[in-house]
This record gives structure tokens, C-alpha cells and sequence, in this order.
């Protein structure tokens, strides 16, 4: 970090300090040194910290027209609008894809590259611009 960030940064530390002081409210500070801190987690502290805080006790309203009623348990899918819900749903995506293909011996050969498996092949699919027909099939 360059001299003027750092003077910046204890500056605003001082205008903090000084307004806290006027106004006589407490100030609480922490410094953390995240370089060291960020390889420090232990991973399970991670999933078990996080898993609980964003789901174990998830709460919903729907609105109905124009009503909310009660509050009801949500048990099932991803956090809509979190930032860590595609990642999540990804991270379980790619569990199943591995138990699945766990052993899979097949593939096919294009390019000098084995494909065992095409992840997101729909929105492949239908984002791309090749042309497709579609088929009902009957069963």
C-alpha cells in the first residue's frame, strides 16, 4: 500500500476518533491483519459457522394478493439474491457430477480431448447461436 493510502486511512482514523470524542459515544476499534488472518480459518469453522447462520433457521413471507401472511420455514433450495447461493449450487453440482463420473471409463474422443461430460449443457445450448430443432418425443 503506497504512503498517501496509509496517510489517508489514519486520517479518517483521526476524524473518527475526534467525532466520537464530541459527540461523547464510545469507539471501538479492531485491527485485523487479513494476510495472516485469511489462512488461518479452519475450514470447518467455515462451512459449519456459515451453513447455520445462512440457513439452519431460515424464515420466508409470500406475498399473496396483496397480504403477507405468516412467517413459514424455508427447507429446501439456495438463498435467493446471496451472493454465495451460486457458488453454493455449484459446489453441490460438482459433488454429484464427481460421484457420478467416479470410475467412468467412457467418453468421447474430439480433438485429441476425451469428453466425459458436457456441465450446463442446456444454457449452453440455448445461449448459443447454433441452430437447433426441437423434438417431442412420446413415451
Amino acid at each position: 500500500m503506497n504512503s498517501a493510502r496509509i496517510h489517508d486511512r489514519i486520517t479518517n482514523l483521526r476524524i473518527l476518533m475526534h467525532k466520537a470524542c464530541e459527540h461523547q459515544q464510545p469507539l471501538y476499534m479492531c485491527f485485523v491483519d487479513f494476510k495472516k488472518a485469511f489462512d488461518s480459518i479452519s475450514h470447518d469453522k467455515i462451512w459449519v459457522t456459515v451453513m447455520d447462520k445462512l440457513y439452519r433457521k431460515q424464515l420466508a413471507k409470500v406475498k399473496v394478493a396483496g397480504t403477507l401472511p405468516e412467517w413459514f420455514r424455508v427447507k429446501k433450495g439456495v438463498r435467493q439474491g446471496c451472493v454465495l447461493s451460486p457458488y453454493l449450487f455449484n459446489i453441490l453440482a460438482e459433488i454429484a457430477m464427481r460421484e457420478t463420473l467416479d470410475g467412468f471409463q467412457g467418453g468421447l474422443q474430439i480433438g485429441g480431448q476425451m469428453i466425459t461430460n458436457l456441465r450446463y449443457f442446456a444454457t449452453l445450448m440455448t445461449s448459443s447461436c447454433w441452430p437447433l430443432r426441437r423434438q417431442n418425443y412420446k413415451s
